[in-house]
């Protein structure tokens, strides 16, 4: 009987070759990537986060840092590019730097080669339109490695949580994170990003030290509550999308849900994040049935972004008006799910 044998990887066929650099690359499909949201024009923050910030030739002081990883024992603050990190990007960011092989698959994969517009002539708006999907690449460093993060930033979910809720700026966040430019030309970039979440605090209803009800509470106010209160305003007007995730959430078991392909979702590495309307069958929206669920919130969110607007000069503190007009994103609720 002969021996089998097998030929090192760089002596089989490039179609061989080439197919199973496709194989390791993730699939085209809406992804979720977390990240931590930071004031980088603060220095305390900067010197703390700056060896985690995400690297950009448009910017010196990125406000995007890896975000924090679950550690067990005792409970502390700590984040890490690679350590717990469930980000899409994280499943082919090294691909990019194993060899010219690689990342020439995940340019074909990606199309990546069809965002490189620099010097070109083009509308913007045009671009817009018929590029929906126009990847956006940054790169960060791991154990002393540099990896590329890839993202979509019109149909990818960004995750962030905040190192400091008071200070985090949505206003600015959008200047401070080229990651969330859709077209990179030189010396401009412009911002249209799908998809925001936050993660949702229950206690939000009863007060962040659950010292008085949400409805004492505004735009302006320090903590969470202020933070995802500006959060649905024009603050993040650079976004189109917000969503709050409600990791209460669960299947209901032998409850059906709506039909394939008409709720979003979202797939990070080993989860994913899919979309759940208000009277939803197939879900549950808590473990006690006293409680009030995420839409009490989004009812008293409304009512604290409509405030907003009249402190700003703009509608009624009372209007049942839309705010999508002026510029604030529209607000929806995720459920988040482990996967196999």
């Amino acid at each position: 009987m002969k021996p089998k044998t097998f030929h090192s990887f760089p002596r089989l066929p490039k179609e061989l070759r080439d197919a199973i650099w496709a194989l390791a690359i993730r699939p085209e499909q809406p992804s979720a990537h977390f990240f931590t949201i930071f004031d980088s024009s603060k220095d305390d923050e900067w010197t703390e986060l700056s060896k985690l910030a995400i690297s950009h030739p448009l910017v010196s002081r990125c406000s995007l840092a890896a975000p924090e990883c679950v550690l067990d024992g005792p409970a502390q603050r700590q984040s890490s590019w690679v350590r717990g990190n469930r980000s899409a990007y994280l499943m082919d960011s090294g691909l990019w730097t194993a060899c010219t092989e690689s990342r020439e698959a995940i340019r074909r994969r990606f199309k990546v080669a069809e965002r490189d517009m620099k010097g070109a002539a083009v509308d913007l708006e045009t671009y817009r339109e018929t590029h929906p999907d126009a990847p956006a690449s940054v790169s960060f460093t791991s154990d002393g490695e540099r990896r590329c993060c890839l993202t979509h930033p019109r149909t990818d979910l960004f995750l962030l949580r905040p190192f400091n809720a008071t200070t985090a700026n949505w206003e600015y966040l959008d200047i401070r994170v080229p990651i969330f430019g859709l077209i990179e030309l030189e010396g401009f970039h412009v911002d249209y990003v799908g998809h925001v979440a936050i993660d949702y605090d229950p206690d939000w209803l009863r007060g962040e030290h659950r010292d008085m009800p949400m409805w004492q509470y505004s735009w302006a106010s320090p903590g969470t509550i202020g933070f995802a209160i500006r959060a649905a305003t024009d603050h993040l007007s650079w976004a189109e999308n917000l969503w709050f995730v409600d990791y209460r959430i669960r299947r209901r078991p032998g409850g059906v849900l709506p039909t394939a392909g008409s709720r979003r979702q979202f797939h990070g590495n080993g989860c994913k994040f899919t979309e759940v309307q208000k009277g939803d069958a197939g879900w549950e929206l808590n473990n006690l049935d006293w409680e009030r669920d995420i839409f009490d919130f989004l009812e008293e969110l409304w009512d604290r972004v409509n405030e907003y607007f009249h402190d700003h000069g703009e509608g009624s503190p009372y209007s049942d008006e839309p705010v999508s007009h002026y510029h604030a994103p529209n607000v929806g609720v995720l459920a988040y799910e482990e996967e196999c």
